[in-house]
């Protein structure tokens, strides 16, 4: 437990709340307190017409179709938590090379540094709104994207709340306390403890000051994220079986 949490809620109340290991129970553990139930605690949120109006035209100006393309993040708000460019690139190139898939790039206006190692190093066809695109918008782009691909962070729990599968990449943190909720989703973590990879730069125990995220292999990134494409086009074709 973080020092900002030693308050007599978080000390007194069960650990994770009521339903399981994820923070989000933890969160809704005041509920339980209140004799309240939760019946379905998945997040959800919907983009509005205004956002995917321009989502429609982002995509059209990328000759994307909806359903039809990888949403990467390639930034995060800690250094510590970003998956190398040059790594992203390689799992890209192989996912377009076995799928046909191509990837759009998101993110804020700070992280074009990280977009831009990826567009210089992938051989594929790559489209970015890296630092174009509102919060509204991205969420919309989320919401279209067959999956998406990223570092722990904001963008990845936002394509879970529109229901887009996920493929996460960790480091220090657990991926079941803070893994994608309610979607299907791979989740890949380099095993623990950490030899250290960067002695005196990592922060001990601190998830946003350490760098074993880049400890992870594109061989292994590039196997999640294709059987979670694999996983989600066989649905798709049962889908259209029953549909008939």
């Amino acid at each position: 437990m973080k020092f900002w949490e030693i308050q007599l809620a978080n000390v007194l109340a069960a650990t994770f709340g009521q339903g399981g290991p994820h923070y989000l129970y933890r969160n809704l553990s005041p509920l339980h307190a209140l004799g309240l139930d939760c019946q379905d605690p998945t997040p959800r949120l919907q983009p509005t017409r205004t956002a995917q109006e321009e989502c429609a035209r982002i995509l059209a100006e990328n000759a994307l179709a909806k359903k039809s393309y990888v949403a990467v993040h390639a930034g995060a708000r800690f250094e510590g938590r970003c998956w190398p460019p040059q790594h992203f690139a390689a799992v890209i190139d192989e996912v377009y090379a076995k799928t046909g898939l191509r990837s759009l790039l998101v993110g804020g206006p700070d992280e074009g540094l990280a977009a831009q190692g990826i567009l210089e190093v992938a051989t594929s066809p790559v489209a970015s709104v890296v630092g174009k695109a509102s919060l509204e918008v991205l969420t919309a782009l989320l919401a279209e994207a067959s999956i998406f691909l990223g570092n722990e962070s904001g963008p990845m729990h936002i394509a879970a709340s529109v229901g887009t599968p996920a493929v996460g990449l960790y480091g220090l943190t657990s991926p079941e306390q803070w893994g994608p909720f309610g979607v299907p989703n791979r989740t890949l973590q380099p095993p623990m403890p950490c030899p250290c990879i960067a002695p005196g730069l990592c922060k001990e125990n601190n998830s946003g000051g350490v760098y074993c995220v880049q400890r992870l292999q594109v061989a292994d990134v590039a196997a999640a994220t294709l059987d979670l494409i694999g996983t989600e086009v066989q649905k798709s074709a049962h889908s259209g079986i029953s549909a008939a």
